[in-house]
């Protein structure tokens, strides 16, 4: 059956497409599919705008269920779907037609276009990553590092990254996770650094999805993670060893699941060596360099030494060296230094005893992609939830 486009006053006035520029001689016959022209002299901010607005024609297509072919809305018709004038709409029909997921004929109309389809079968292998927004460099996983694990049982996968911002609030959430889904066929989405509210709206969803992480109590989703526990006791034992007594967790504003597990262990460690009750202290810092040098500065001033301090990231754990080192400060004698590498790729980027995970980024990916499969599948993984050893170095 062929579904029409709603004939709409907009779309009744509207004439025939007229290129940009058009020069003496351009014009083709009639019923031939039309040249697309290049707009001139847009600015960046312009053309991130088209590509916007390009991105919710093709939703609409998605949201139809239109086939190659069929027809689709003219200028008018597109410009009175996006509140927009009509040169506006019909650049964004025009970047779609670039793509060929529509063919534009003079006198004609627009239609569908082969692209679609081709799109249709790669979105079928989609992958949606999804983190939250942190200033820290060190925890940008390299995307190709990803893309290696997962093409181990996903070969052709196509994989989208997506960050949000750590101050959106639950409706905010939920649109956002509503709108990578929308009227798109994807194998499902990955899940890292996700507060409560995400994993919720994620697993309410139905979506297929693993998290990249800890779950948080409650929530019904598979998993992959470094064990954090395991995290957190190594890295106070090696503190401990090198005969500090006094341990300074120092963690990120924006507390996750695998951050309150990992001061488990710490205080597990500090247990186990018979160490008091003040003996482990807790220090937020921010991941904005500026706010962290502050934030720093105010650690060093606040905790009596000497202490050992157990980073959450080498972000902090440069820092603090960095800070002290301007102190005049002896490293590790008055400022002990221990580290998690656990969430970073490569070699450790510092000097200084620090916990990784047996399994590279690489290898761990390579299992979520076989999770994220059977999830898709609408099995569930063995192990639902899976957890990756740690090691100190």
């Amino acid at each position: 059956m062929n579904h029409k486009t709603p004939q709409t006053a907009a779309n009744r006035k509207a004439g025939p497409h007229v290129p940009l520029k058009e020069r003496a001689g351009d014009r083709k016959p009639k019923g031939q599919p039309e040249a697309i022209a290049t707009p001139h002299a847009l600015t960046d901010i312009e053309y991130t705008r088209l590509d916007q607005l390009a991105g919710v024609l093709e939703q609409d297509i998605h949201y139809r269920g239109l086939r190659p072919g069929q027809p689709y809305l003219t200028a008018a018709g597109a410009a009175e779907m996006l509140g927009v004038s009509r040169m506006t709409a019909n650049r964004a029909l025009n970047v779609l037609a670039q793509r060929e997921l529509l063919v534009r004929h003079r006198n004609r109309g627009t239609f569908i276009g082969p692209g679609l389809a081709a799109k249709s079968s790669h979105n079928a292998n989609c992958v949606h990553y999804i983190a939250f927004a942190d200033d820290n460099p060190a925890q940008q996983i390299p995307i190709g590092c990803m893309l290696t694990g997962l093409k181990r049982h996903i070969p052709d996968v196509n994989l989208k990254t997506h960050t949000l911002s750590q101050v959106l609030s639950p409706q905010q959430l939920r649109e956002e996770i509503d709108q990578l889904s929308y009227g798109v066929k994807s194998l499902g989405m990955i899940v890292t650094l996700g507060s409560r509210d995400l994993q919720r709206i994620v697993a309410e969803s139905g979506i297929p999805a693993v998290v990249h992480g800890s779950v948080y109590p409650g929530i019904d989703l598979p998993s992959l993670e470094v064990d954090q526990e395991q995290t957190g006791r190594l890295m106070a034992e090696q503190a401990i060893r090198l005969g500090h007594q006094r341990l300074v967790f120092v963690a990120r504003e924006f507390w996750r699941r695998g951050d309150n597990l990992a001061l488990d262990g710490i205080q597990q460690a500090a247990a186990a060596a018979g160490l008091g009750s003040g003996s482990v202290m807790v220090r937020n810092v921010s991941t904005d360099p500026h706010a962290l040098r502050m934030g720093v500065e105010e650690v060093l001033t606040d905790v009596p030494r000497p202490a050992a301090f157990i980073c959450r990231l080498s972000y902090f754990a440069s820092a603090i060296i960095d800070a002290a080192s301007e102190r005049g400060l002896s490293i590790p004698g008055e400022v002990g230094i221990v580290y998690d590498h656990t969430s970073e790729e490569g070699p450790p980027p510092l000097p200084y005893p620090c916990v990784r995970s047996q399994y590279s980024i690489h290898e761990q990916m390579a299992m979520i992609g076989q999770m994220l499969q059977t999830v898709a599948a609408g099995q569930s993984p063995d192990p639902f939830r899976a957890v990756v050893p740690a090691r100190i170095e």
